[in-house]
């Protein structure tokens, strides 16, 4: 298993940042190239070793045969902020260009997170559809209005507060705007504050026939919880593996 954190510099963001990228040794040397990539994405709260630290990810990684890109954006919801710095160009175009060119990893591409990351992974995969091939969005950020009405500090700087969401950051118009059918695994634990706009969100995946697994269980925020839901999302997209 080869685990290393890089430091690069990115030109979206103007300054190094950090990254914890996974390659498991059960990829023969000569596939790498052409392995899954699927791109990890933290939390409000954590940083780019959160899914390492209080996880699984690397034996679920082994297990898949997938590579693992754990990116760092601080508080940014995966946006290009209003008063700060492009994380969604960073995550979603300067990064996967940077580990195709930089690693070789050129493979197929998924993006999966948790909590704001959930956010950032249905942004990203419903935005870049030519990008990434499916999306795992676990205890998801779904409704950002709502957020930005009723816990507007979490939001402090990455939108303009005086103004509704805009469209492209609404995962819901974005959503309705597909075109192509989307593939998705969503969950969220029923105890869970997000539970009840994650079920609004499924709903409309559901009804537009795109195709989803959709699980909600008993559970709360947490990584017991986010840990389950990482491993089957893996089993849901890596069936073969």
């Amino acid at each position: 298993m080869a685990f290393f954190r890089v430091d690069l510099k990115s030109t979206s963001l103007g300054m190094y940042t950090s990254c914890c990228i996974v390659i498991p040794d059960e990829i023969p040397f000569s596939e790498i190239k052409k392995a899954p990539v699927v791109f990890l994405l933290h939390g409000l709260s954590d940083n780019c070793t959160g899914w390492s630290r209080y996880t699984s990810a690397e034996r679920y990684a082994r297990t898949k045969k997938v590579c693992l890109v754990m990116p760092e954006v601080q508080k940014s919801f995966y946006t290009d902020m209003d008063r700060g710095m492009k994380y969604f160009t960073y995550v979603s175009s300067e990064l996967v260009h940077w580990c195709e060119g930089m690693l070789g990893l050129n493979g197929p591409k998924y993006v999966m997170g948790l909590s704001m990351g959930g956010y950032g992974a249905l942004k990203c995969y419903l935005s870049c559809r030519d990008t990434f091939l499916g999306c795992g969005a676990f205890s998801s950020v779904t409704d950002l209005d709502y957020i930005r009405i009723h816990e507007g500090s979490e939001l402090k700087g990455v939108f303009n507060q005086d103004k509704p969401v805009p469209d492209d950051c609404d995962l819901f118009w974005l959503l309705r705007s597909q075109r192509e059918r989307c593939r998705v695994y969503l969950s969220c634990g029923t105890e869970d504050s997000l539970y009840s706009s994650n079920r609004k969100f499924a709903s409309e995946l559901m009804e537009a026939g795109h195709e989803a697994s959709i699980v909600f269980r008993p559970g709360s925020h947490s990584w017991e919880f986010w840990d389950q839901s990482l491993k089957e999302a893996l089993d849901y997209f890596f069936l073969e593996n």
